[in-house]
C-alpha cells in the first residue's frame, strides 16, 4: 500500500508550485493598479482552471470531480448538433479551410506591425510584486543594440 503525504512526496512540491504559478498568472491578469480587487474574480479564475485539460491526466478537474464537463458560455451560445442532425463534411472542410486562411493572413499582417513588450523587473514601493504585471508595453523598437538589448519608445509615437 502506498500512502501519499503531501509534505513528504518529492513529486508534489513541483506540481503544487506549477499550479500556484498558473494561479498567480491568472490573478495578475485581473488586478487593477490599486491591487485591491483581485479577489473579486476568483470564481471566474477557478472555473477556468477547473475546465483546463491537465497535461498529465489528459482530463479536466471538472471531469475527474464531477464525472462530466460543465457548460461554458461558448457551449450555451453554440450548442453541439443533435444526434439526428447530419453534417455535410465537404462543406465543413471548405468553410474551415477558408476560415484558417483568413486567420493566417490576418495574423501575418499583424505580426509585421507588432509592438514589443518589455519584461519589467522593477519594484514599486507599496505594491505587491507578485500581483504587478510582468510586462510593460506595448512599445516600438527604435534601435536594436544587441540580440538581447534594444531601445524602445513606450509612448507609441515619435519621441515618447
Amino acid at each position: 500500500m502506498y500512502v501519499c503525504v503531501l509534505g513528504l512526496d518529492p513529486e508534489a512540491p513541483e506540481e503544487v508550485e506549477r499550479y500556484n504559478r498558473t494561479l498567480m498568472d491568472a490573478v495578475r491578469c485581473y488586478v487593477d493598479k490599486a491591487q485591491n480587487s483581485w479577489d473579486e474574480h476568483l470564481a471566474q479564475i477557478a472555473g477556468a482552471l477547473r475546465s483546463a485539460v491537465n497535461r498529465n491526466s489528459c482530463f479536466t478537474a471538472n471531469k475527474l470531480m464531477l464525472g462530466r464537463e460543465v457548460n461554458t458560455p461558448a457551449d450555451l451560445l453554440y450548442p453541439a448538433p443533435k444526434q439526428g442532425d447530419t453534417v455535410d463534411l465537404e462543406a465543413y472542410m471548405v468553410e474551415l479551410e477558408q476560415a484558417l486562411q483568413t486567420a493566417h493572413e490576418t495574423a501575418r499582417g499583424l505580426l509585421c506591425t507588432s509592438e514589443d513588450y518589455i519584461l519589467d523587473t522593477a519594484t514599486v514601493k507599496g505594491k505587491c510584486r507578485k500581483l504587478s504585471p510582468s510586462w510593460k508595453g506595448p512599445g516600438i523598437v527604435i534601435k536594436k543594440l544587441s540580440p538581447f538589448l534594444s531601445s524602445e519608445n513606450q509612448g507609441g509615437g515619435p519621441g515618447g
